[in-house]
């Protein structure tokens, strides 16, 4: 009979894959809860952490600690999310401290932006897109959800012909109001 080599299917010789030994160093434990990300890996400008970007502009990342690191993988040019790129899937510890961050390049104003030159309406109404945080009306964490936080932080409501929108601005979501034994709802109380 012919020695086994290390290779061969079934030695015992053998170590565990890189991941494994990662993921699931005790295999009497459950293996570890991990964060999976797919994006263009990058480096950070704070030492042992790397960002991941999520789109191609590169104005979308995570940036995260080596530390936290469990596997990471090489997405090839013809997969998704990329095509045509390659990138690659992060494997996090799931308790990982994890920054997300929304960059944008100022640019100079529009002077036939009448939003920006005029500001806000007289009347107190918000114009779409711009954060006023005097009334906390929202009902439901997100529009699917049924209520009108479209977005956190900007007005949402009726638009009307002024420019203005209907007196309702959202921020970021609070619970619903509660509700009487009659079941209809009472209104939370804010703060002047």
């Amino acid at each position: 009979m012919p020695d086994e080599d290390e290779t061969a299917p079934g030695s015992a010789g053998r170590s565990q894959d890189p991941i494994v030994e990662r993921g699931r160093p005790d295999p009497a434990q459950a293996p570890a809860a991990v964060l999976r990300m797919t994006g263009f890996l990058g480096d950070s400008d704070r030492p042992d952490h790397r960002r991941l970007y999520f789109t191609r502009a590169l104005d979308y990342y995570a940036e995260f600690s080596t530390g936290d690191v469990i596997d990471m993988t090489t997405v090839a040019r013809d997969e998704e999310p990329f095509r045509g790129e390659e990138a690659t899937q992060v494997s996090l510890r799931r308790d990982a401290m994890v920054e997300f961050t929304r960059t944008r390049t100022g640019r100079p104003l529009d002077e036939f932006d009448l939003d920006v030159r005029f500001g806000r309406s007289r009347s107190g109404q918000c114009i779409p897109g711009l954060t006023d945080t005097r009334d906390h009306d929202c009902q439901e964490p997100t529009a699917a959800g049924g209520g009108d936080c479209v977005t956190p932080g900007t007005c949402a409501g009726t638009v009307h012909a002024t420019g203005g929108c209907s007196p309702r601005w959202t921020t970021p979501w609070h619970p619903s109001p509660r509700r009487s034994a009659g079941g209809s709802a009472k209104p939370a109380s804010r703060a002047p």
